[in-house]
């Protein structure tokens, strides 16, 4: 009797060892199931191939091959992609704060380093366009970023402001929440719509501010007063920013040489307008162009 009692114990007990062990075992295999679930990925403006191999660890031609895809290069905004499971790691979050553009940077190259996408960096740094320059610094926000309400209009009857060191249109207006043309419309004497107009159309011919206060019939004493107190900048240095843009627009999209250039805009010397524009953006023509040009490889 005591033999056959101990062997109907035995036995219950490995039936409960049994239960226990298939549990287990179930849910073993249930979470390494979904460790290694596939995981699925919206495409985001700016998006592409390249950048979402390198941010999920996977190669181009895994996705490629997950989603059937009749390339390497066809993927739309709002596609949904299958990122293949077993090296597929979540994307960090992209933090918030500035970056200081480098060389050999590209804002595609720096939307991916951060996890985000180059609309939401030219959204949140206000460019008309992907191009940068060494040295620049951007806001880095996540690819959901929306641009912020539009600020309040000005009370009914306005007032006055009295420039202060260091004041700028752009900051008196952020801080009584209008926008700059705005504060320009309003506050700008005519005698600088006309300078801004002049500089416009003479910019390539004309460099000194003594030609400009001939132009308006103005003494240059008065327009420098004028533009101090406006726009917190003296005439030349109006004259020099109009001519950088425009120098700069030419390195990024033309194949001309930096001594066409500079014979374009006015400078028979090439070396003189190199020191110019280094001196105005602290970088040289031809660096300028190695780093943003049009002919630069993309990436």
């Amino acid at each position: 009797m005591k033999i056959d009692i101990a062997g109907r114990g035995l036995g219950r007990n490995w039936g409960r060892w049994l239960v226990m062990f298939a549990i287990a075992f179930t849910l073993v295999a249930g979470s390494f199931s979904i460790a290694h679930a596939d995981t699925s990925y919206t495409v985001q403006p700016g998006d592409t191939l390249t950048g979402i191999a390198a941010r999920y660890n996977v190669s181009v031609d895994a996705i490629v091959t997950a989603n059937n895809l009749p390339n390497r290069s066809t993927i739309y905004v709002g596609q949904s992609l299958v990122i293949p499971s077993g090296t597929a790691q979540q994307p960090t979050q992209p933090p918030t704060g500035t970056y200081v553009v480098q060389t050999g940077d590209t804002l595609s190259s720096i939307a991916l380093r951060y996890g985000t996408t180059i609309a939401a960096l030219e959204l949140a740094n206000k460019l008309s366009s992907s191009v940068i320059y060494v040295g620049q610094t951007l806001t880095i926000v996540p690819a959901s970023y929306t641009a912020p309400a539009a600020p309040p209009s000005v009370p009914t009857g306005g007032g006055t402001y009295t420039v202060l060191a260091g004041d700028s249109l752009s900051s008196v207006a952020v801080k009584f929440g209008v926008t700059r043309t705005d504060l320009a419309a309003v506050k700008e004497p005519f005698i600088l719509q006309n300078l801004k107009d002049a500089i416009e159309k003479n910019f390539k011919t004309k460099h000194s501010a003594g030609e400009y206060a001939d132009q308006l019939n103005i003494s240059i004493k008065a327009l420098a007063k004028a533009t101090k107190t406006y726009f917190n900048r003296t005439i030349t240095e109006l004259i020099s920013e109009r001519i950088i843009i425009e120098a700069k627009r030419e390195l990024y999209l033309t194949n001309k040489t930096v001594k066409e250039i500079a014979y374009g805009l006015g400078y028979d010397d090439e070396y003189y307008f190199s020191r110019f524009f280094k001196v105005n953006t602290d970088i040289s023509p031809q660096m300028y162009r190695e780093t943003v040009g049009f002919n630069r490889g993309l990436t």
